[in-house]
């Protein structure tokens, strides 16, 4: 669990069985993966800038709902985390 007050990643290991909490310790240094809430603040952060709607509006893009980033989504299974040759580089 990551707590945003204390910017503190959380471990936790609870049983099932007895329906009890069994140990639970700060993991400083440690990011968790990307939240949901997170992932569309990057989203929506990308759609407001003037830069990004510049370049949709060069492409023809003027309704900027139609359009979607993956700036926010992690590296997963099934997901490149290299560029491909020729692709301009992330910033």
């Amino acid at each position: 669990m990551y707590e945003r007050a204390d910017r503190m990643t959380y471990e936790g290991v609870v049983s099932l069985t007895n329906r009890d909490l069994v140990s639970w310790r700060p993991r400083p240094g440690v990011q968790p993966p990307i939240m949901f809430e997170e992932f569309m603040s990057c989203e929506a952060i990308v759609r407001a800038d003037p830069r990004w709607q510049d370049a949709m509006r060069k492409r023809g893009v003027t309704d900027f709902s139609l359009a979607r980033s993956t700036r926010g989504r992690p590296a997963g299974p099934g997901r490149r985390t290299t560029r491909r040759p020729g692709a301009s580089p992330a910033r």
